[in-house]
């Protein structure tokens, strides 16, 4: 048998052993919890998993045709519940792949250091122009025009300096899920919620050029919402999927968006009402998308007067907007909601407010402005007088992921 003849059977034993894999969970079908179930496109998945994903998507994971339920009158597809055979592991082509990663790297590593030996020489060249510049005292007027011009010159070759510094160590990030390769945003979202339901670890990341951090937020889905947990710099774990995060940007709207903080074990589901600066300190506060980020900091609890409970985080400093949320200038400048009681985010430059009380909240107290109100079915524990410290345990943004919500429109 030739190399090309042993690699085709070895391709079809592992096709015919992932046949009897739930291609959702990677679980073995079985008869009594994993049936495996034939959708009316064609497609088989397990039960369990058919109930718990396709219920909130909608949609055949494979080849996005409608799905309806209920899922456990579809037939069985019993021709899957055979023993597979065993497949031989293939440590060759392992062998091949790793090789090939580890000779790229090598030409990267070989690249970097060329042009770390070519900015060593700037680096000495710039040092002696600035010692030179120390010595010239005469100020006549050409003396500082040519003063002016080698500042000018210095300065070009450092801010060039640092920007090859950046193109060396800011990593190269090959995206698995690119919504510029999908006809439509509802398929790129049930993309990734499909990996997520396999059980697959996928991060959303930040990266510019003129920062050599890349920031990662970690997905997961729950109760309908895909979360983006607050981001961070440590890297990934292996193996990892990667969506950039300007793309998850793209799906969000003022209908489908909102914010989530746990305070201590509780979660507290937020949603944006107003537009201004304050509203996007409080959003990119909870994403973390930019370093800092409300989690790991402790909350103090107040009672003011009229029944009023009030939940303050203090934050280390007030944070530098920029606006990458433009679908949330459709938002009112005020909540003009004033009955009833109601859970609200307000925000000043150093303190992040979770209010509770039955009275009208207004946004025209000088230096502060209400920019959220929350709901959550657990908000009594997280206004309890326990004795445990209140800590930001994790924080966070959400997809709300709605079937009946047409993207096209946003």
């Amino acid at each position: 048998m030739n190399i090309s003849n042993k690699y085709q059977t070895l391709i079809q034993i592992k096709i015919n052993m992932s046949e009897l894999l739930c291609q959702l969970c990677a679980e073995e079908y079985s008869e009594n919890e994993r049936i495996p179930k034939i959708l009316k496109c064609g497609d088989t998945f397990c039960l369990p998993c058919l109930s718990g994903l396709v219920e909130f998507t909608k949609y055949c994971p494979t080849c996005y045709a409608k799905v309806t339920g209920p899922f456990s009158d579809l037939p069985t597809n019993k021709s899957l519940l055979k023993r597979p055979m065993q497949a031989p592991e293939d440590t060759r082509l392992r062998k091949e792949k790793l090789q090939q990663q580890l000779e790229e790297q090598k030409e990267r590593v070989t690249k970097v250091q060329d042009v770390m030996s070519k900015l060593s020489q700037i680096v000495n060249s710039s040092k002696d122009k600035v010692n030179a510049l120390k010595e010239r005292t005469n100020n006549d007027g050409k003396e500082q025009f040519e003063l002016e011009i080698s500042f000018k010159s210095l300065e070009e070759r450092l801010w060039k300096l640092d920007l090859a510094l950046c193109c060396c160590y800011n990593p190269r990030i090959k995206a698995n899920f690119i919504l510029g390769s999908y006809p439509t945003k509802e398929k790129f979202l049930n993309d990734i919620v499909t990996e997520l339901h396999k059980r697959k670890s996928i991060f959303a990341f930040k990266s510019e050029w003129y920062n050599t951090e890349v920031h990662w937020g970690r997905l997961n889905f729950k109760n309908g919402k895909l979360l983006i947990h607050s981001f961070a710099t440590n890297t990934p774990s292996y193996p990892s999927l990667f969506v950039p995060f300007r793309d998850l940007q793209k799906c969000m709207c003022t209908e489908n968006f909102g914010t989530f903080i746990f305070i201590n074990e509780v979660p507290l589901v937020c949603k944006v009402q107003t537009w201004s600066s304050r509203t996007l300190d409080f959003v990119q506060l909870c994403s973390g998308e930019d370093g800092q980020s409300l989690k790991g900091l402790t909350a103090e609890k107040r009672i003011q007067p009229e029944d009023t409970e009030i939940i303050k985080v203090e934050i280390s400093k007030p944070m530098v907007v920029e606006n990458d949320y433009e679908f949330l200038r459709s938002l009112p400048s005020d909540i003009t909601e004033t009955t009833g009681e109601k859970i609200r985010i307000r925000m000043n430059d150093f303190i992040c407010e979770i209010i509770k009380t039955s009275c009208p909240l207004l946004s025209t107290e000088e230096g502060e402005c209400e920019v959220a109100a929350a709901t959550c079915k657990h908000s009594e524990k997280i206004f309890s007088n326990d004795i445990t410290e209140k800590v930001v345990k994790d924080c966070g943004i959400f997809i709300l992921i709605d079937q009946n919500f047409n993207f096209s429109r946003h």
